[in-house]
């Protein structure tokens, strides 16, 4: 049975995880759901001399049950079995802890361009630097929510992309999806206009070598699937590639070891996280 962790809270984006997660599991029939909302503990200090923590903590569930209502209600009317559970303590260690007995997780974010919110958060970024599983993140502004079936790959040469490829072709098989293997090719000119015929050529070469690692993952599984080579930052054709080609997930692999300063200058996962509204798949090697 494959098992999808859906951590919410009383907001839009965890909504959009929701739908996004029940319809993945509609399509799997070996599927369930665990929804799991983390409760704050009682601070430290003089206030627990006034307040039993016992108390507290029941207090602070009722008050969630019923703000959570809406994400209940979507998911008893996709008749997805789940279970629903309350954790006390920190957010993301709370959720990692979770993630062990879980294959996925599916979780909303702030979406695009908010970097503060997100990247800078006391749940985004603890979380997603050790990954336990894979993850998928689903942006507020994400505008239609269905199982994916139009794919993107996006690869580098690296083995953590080979990681995400082998979770998106594990996933999409079961929904149906179709596959778009996907590299871009950076360059250090300042302008694309400043490119040779020459120099463009020898660059999508190098995009199709890269494309052609991975090729065979795809042909071994059966899937249908198409490539495309693009020039430029990253980031940014991924987020032009995701519309041009109607995709409804990006797969993305992360290596998980570099720290905050690359995190913040030029992590390519942390840029596409702030520019598309597409739903992410991140996989951490």
């Amino acid at each position: 049975m494959t098992k999808l962790l859906v951590p919410i809270d009383a907001s839009e984006r965890s909504q959009q995880a929701v739908r996004l997660a029940t319809a993945i599991a509609a399509d799997k029939t070996d599927a369930s759901l665990t929804l799991l909302h983390v409760l704050s503990p009682l601070p430290p200090g003089k206030t627990v001399t006034f307040i039993d923590p016992e108390q507290f903590t029941r207090y602070q569930k009722e008050d969630a049950m019923e703000h959570l209502q809406p994400s209940f209600e979507l998911v008893e009317n996709s008749r997805v079995p789940y279970t629903m559970n309350y954790e006390v303590g920190i957010t993301h260690e709370a959720i990692g802890n979770w993630a062990q007995e879980h294959d996925m997780i599916v979780m909303g974010t702030h979406g695009y361009g908010r970097v503060a919110g997100w990247m800078l958060g006391s749940i985004g970024y603890p979380l997603l630097h050790h990954l336990p599983v894979p993850i998928i993140l689903v942006p507020e502004e994400t505008e239609s929510v269905h199982a994916p079936k139009r794919i993107l790959i996006a690869v580098d040469g690296s083995d953590h992309a080979r990681y995400a490829a082998e979770a998106a072709i594990q996933l999409g098989k079961k929904t149906g999806a179709e596959f778009v293997l996907f590299t871009a090719v950076g360059y250090s000119f300042p302008h694309a206009e400043e490119l040779s015929e020459d120099i463009h050529e020898k660059l999508v070469t190098s995009g199709e070598r890269i494309i052609a690692a991975y090729e065979p993952l795809l042909r071994a599984s059966g899937v249908t699937y198409t490539t495309k080579v693009a020039i430029g930052d990253p980031s940014l054709r991924i987020k032009e590639a995701a519309e041009q080609e109607h995709i409804d997930l990006v797969a993305l692999g992360y290596h998980g070891t570099s720290g905050l300063t690359d995190l913040l200058v030029g992590s390519t996962v942390y840029k596409v996280i702030h520019r598309t509204t597409k739903p992410l798949l991140i996989v951490r090697s």
